[in-house]
């Protein structure tokens, strides 16, 4: 699995290449982001693959897949069908939301490898809220994100740990682990 997220960001930067030769600001999208977070007593680490259509500067609908890597744990696969608004525009900044629905799976079968302190937040889990981001257009088709902050649904049992606001499934998150830096190519 991880030849294949390097295949995906090699893709994605012999695309930034062809950034040049696109017509449009608006149109399909690849975008690819990262994160990292040792706040669970393990280290945890998210590559984010993504494709999607932007309408307009402020609208665009995606969809993504993350995978999430511990040093004790399964690889965990996340799935996200959003629908993304940019509500502030000041030049080439912006900041926006995604209103996102997750759902997840494990690549491993078997509990018995597993570390006991991460068994509690295993998968299946969902999620479905708003995840509030900023965008920076380098260029008229290639930009830099940064997203953050959670504010919504979670059943998963890691997201009610550290920076969190919320007693039940309805939360606001604002840990590091939801945290991510990338890169977009429109075409």
């Amino acid at each position: 699995m991880k030849k294949e997220v390097l295949y995906l960001f090699l893709i994605l930067l012999s695309l930034s290449g062809e950034v040049a030769t696109a017509q449009e600001k608006n149109g399909f999208y690849v975008d690819f982001g990262a994160g990292f977070s040792n706040e669970l007593k393990f280290n945890f680490a998210q590559l984010t693959p993504g494709v999607g259509y932007k309408f307009s500067p402020q609208w665009a609908v995606g969809f993504r897949t993350t995978l999430q890597t511990t040093d004790s744990s399964p690889e965990i696969f996340v799935y996200t069908p959003y629908v993304s608004y940019t509500f502030l525009q000041f030049g080439k900044l912006g900041i926006g939301t995604d209103g996102m629905v997750s759902f997840a799976t494990k690549k491993a079968n078997c509990d018995e490898t597993m570390d006991p302190y991460y068994k509690p937040y295993k998968p299946p889990f969902f999620e479905g809220g708003l995840n509030v981001g900023a965008t920076y257009d380098l260029s008229r088709h290639f930009g830099v994100f940064v997203k953050g902050f959670f504010l919504g649904y979670s059943n998963t049992e890691y997201t009610h740990k550290g920076a969190v606001l919320g007693n039940g499934r309805f939360i606001f998150d604002a840990n590091w682990r939801r945290v991510m830096l990338g890169a977009r190519v429109v075409f």
